[in-house]
């Protein structure tokens, strides 16, 4: 008797472990979704701002410190690499955050070489700017879709 008791005792326990294993594992999930989505818009958000900040950085040192003359094709030339991978303030792929991060990486060999060459608090704003969006935009890599 004891022993049919201890089986059928052991038996709901494998159910209950079971059952709250189930519901602890959509319980996670659900709350891991939801710190995905709440990170996935942040650094959405945040490279949209350092993506705009960046290209208005790029626009003044074009415009006003390498170039001293009005010269609006230089300033084409100069971001056209820059404003190619503009999709990614529209779609929320990984390949766009990947080529963006590529042609960030020249941008961050000139800004690089403009720190030694003009020897300016500008060309290391440049830089910085640079590097905060190269990282956001790994970080929005890392939970795009």
């Amino acid at each position: 008797m004891l022993e049919v008791l201890w089986c059928i005792i052991s038996f709901y326990c494998k159910i209950a472990v079971i059952i709250s294993t189930f519901y602890l594992n959509n319980i996670r999930e659900i709350i891991m979704n939801y710190t995905l989505k709440k990170n996935m818009s942040m650094s959405r958000l945040l490279t949209i701002i350092f993506y705009i900040m960046y290209i208005t950085v790029q626009l003044i040192d074009t415009y006003y410190i390498k170039t001293k003359d009005i010269s609006w094709y230089i300033n084409i030339i100069t971001l056209l690499p820059l404003i190619l991978p503009i999709q990614v303030l529209f779609t929320n792929s990984k390949k766009s955050y990947i080529w963006l991060c590529f042609v960030l990486f020249f941008y961050f060999i000139s800004a690089i070489e403009s720190i030694f060459m003009y020897h300016d608090w500008f060309s290391w704003l440049n830089t910085v700017v640079c590097v905060l969006l190269f990282s956001v935009c790994i970080l929005a890599t890392k939970y795009a879709k």
